[in-house]
């Protein structure tokens, strides 16, 4: 009789010492628990869920490997267009536009005066025709020499509703776009490597940035232009992420109450929110 106690004690003992160490365990486990808005985010690489198309969205995500807190984005559907405006997916056809101004970029080796220019390598767009307006599809070349860069202001003010800008394509001068009230749509290939200062500015109906994947200097998340590397200044910022990136323009033409700055912003160009006329109320989970 006292063998079958001492039997039915030291079960209880064990079922009791095997509770508190699996509360234990459970604790622990908990304490090691980092809150998504405390965490220093160390993020996989994006890995694409669903390939873009022609005409439907894709969605790429990203997982921190401190807390797993993913992240998810969508990648904007749209044509894979080649040198000379036909997607290489579906066989569309963009028909580029007349009518625009070139200058041309002469060898800097060698002597570039009136008199006696060096030999013609490139092109850039000087400005549209002033009643230039809708679709406007930049061509890759003019006259055989590819066109290399689209100059300050060259569509200040015009009424033209979206721009599709070539590979090939280097640099987006200042205030290119600046106050062109109808474009809703910009895309901007993976060749473009410099974007003036207020480039796209004041543009009011603006709702869409497209940026390719494969661009090294910017990309488009939710529609917004960002850069893809740290700004050489943070403003102060104490909490740089290893991705740090730029807001360079907000499409102001997005009729949305709030806005939430993707994880890794570390700084807002001075004029991405300029002539923003709806009540945007900004959320900074980098803070």
């Amino acid at each position: 009789m006292k063998k079958q106690r001492w039997i039915t004690l030291i079960g209880l003992l064990l079922v009791l010492a095997l509770s508190l160490c699996a509360c234990g365990k459970k604790a622990a486990t908990e304490e090691e628990k980092v809150d998504p808005a405390d965490c220093e985010h160390k993020y996989s690489a994006w890995t694409v869920t669903k390939t873009a198309t022609c005409n439907a969205e894709g969605i790429k995500t990203r997982t921190c490997s401190t807390c797993s807190d993913t992240e998810i984005r969508r990648i904007p559907w749209g044509h894979q267009y080649d040198a000379n405006w036909k997607c290489t997916a579906c066989g569309s056809q963009q028909t580029v536009t007349e009518n625009l101004t070139y200058r041309p970029v002469y060898e800097t080796s060698q002597t570039n005066t009136p008199a006696n220019n060096g030999d013609v390598i490139a092109y850039y767009v000087v400005s549209a025709a002033k009643d230039a307006k809708g679709a406007v599809v930049i061509p890759s070349t003019h006259l055989g020499k590819p066109v290399s860069a689209i100059a300050d202001s060259a569509f200040e003010g015009k009424a033209i509703t979206s721009v599709m800008i070539p590979v090939g394509i280097t640099t987006i001068g200042e205030k290119a776009f600046y106050d062109c009230d109808n474009l809703k749509s910009v895309h901007i290939p993976a060749t473009v490597t410099s974007i003036g200062s207020m480039a796209f500015t004041t543009c009011d109906s603006l709702a869409t940035f497209t940026v390719a994947e494969d661009n090294a200097a910017y990309q488009a998340i939710e529609g917004n232009l960002y850069t893809k590397t740290a700004p050489t200044t943070t403003g102060g910022t104490e909490k740089v992420a290893t991705d740090a990136i730029t807001l360079l323009q907000y499409a102001i033409g997005k009729t949305d109450s709030t806005f939430t700055l993707p994880y890794g912003v570390v700084r807002i160009e001075t004029y991405a929110f300029t002539d923003c006329d709806n009540d945007l109320k900004l959320i900074d989970p980098n803070k």
